[in-house]
């Protein structure tokens, strides 16, 4: 089937403006922003996490503490009672009961000390999952917006391409189909577009120099098989020259 050049180059133009379409939404901002913002979500999710649990764990030690002090406390009034009511005597006995109260009340005040410590430490670690908190709610709304305005784009990207497509599959029904399922796999080789136009003799898609007998081939190749169409030797891509559409 001869080749009709100008639809070729139509189509090599809607290719282009798909492939440059699908390029601009790749590097949409409210997406790229809703991934950044996704990305310091889940570093405040964490560090979040980890003030919890040191909270959790400030928590737990402090309910032991407050546990074995009761314990001790209650070990303190027995030994004091019994030193008050005589029992025991012996110098020995007397010297083992002191000896237990002093290691008693020393314990007490480590433990007291002790609770303090987590008491400032809990309360900066709740100043701190606060924060975490508001800046996790502030992300959220960011996030909120950001993914509002990406809806608002994807829509038009998705438009857009419709309105593409539909200029660009009556184009591609008039070629060769084994033809165009190649041009097809080529396109989705590489990044969209499966030719590349011939400027001040290099390839478009590579930069290789193009010989004068390859720019000789393509001008050859219009009005006969697609098929016969010459390809850079580095890239691959469907050489074309637009100065080739006629007028």
């Amino acid at each position: 089937m001869p080749l009709d050049y100008d639809q070729l180059l139509e189509l090599a133009q809607l290719d282009d403006e798909l492939a440059h379409l699908a390029e601009t939404f790749e590097r949409n901002v409210p997406r790229r922003h809703i991934q950044e913002l996704e990305v310091v979500k889940k570093d405040l999710v964490f560090q979040l996490a980890r003030v919890q649990g040191a909270l959790g764990e400030l928590d737990e030690e402090s309910t032991e503490l407050s546990s074995e002090a009761k314990l001790h406390e209650g070990k303190l009034r027995e030994l004091n009672a019994s030193e008050s009511a005589g029992k025991g005597v012996s110098y020995r006995n007397v010297e083992a009961v002191v000896h237990e109260i002093d290691l008693i009340k020393t314990r007490l005040d480590e433990i007291e000390f002790r609770q303090l410590e987590i008491m400032e430490n809990f309360e900066e670690l709740s100043g701190e999952q606060e924060d975490l908190s508001k800046q996790i709610a502030d992300v959220d709304d960011a996030l909120k917006l950001a993914r509002s305005n990406f809806e608002v784009d994807q829509i038009r990207f998705e438009e857009e391409r419709k309105r593409l497509a539909a200029q660009r599959d009556p184009l591609a029904s008039v070629l060769p189909a084994d033809f165009v399922d190649m041009y097809d796999r080529l396109r989705s080789f590489k990044v969209g577009r499966a030719f590349a136009y011939v400027d001040q003799g290099n390839c478009g898609g590579c930069r290789v120099k193009v010989s004068a007998l390859e720019i000789s081939r393509i001008k050859q190749a219009v009005g006969s098989s697609p098929r016969e169409l010459p390809r850079c030797e580095e890239c691959d891509r469907i050489l074309l020259l637009p100065s080739l559409k006629s007028h």
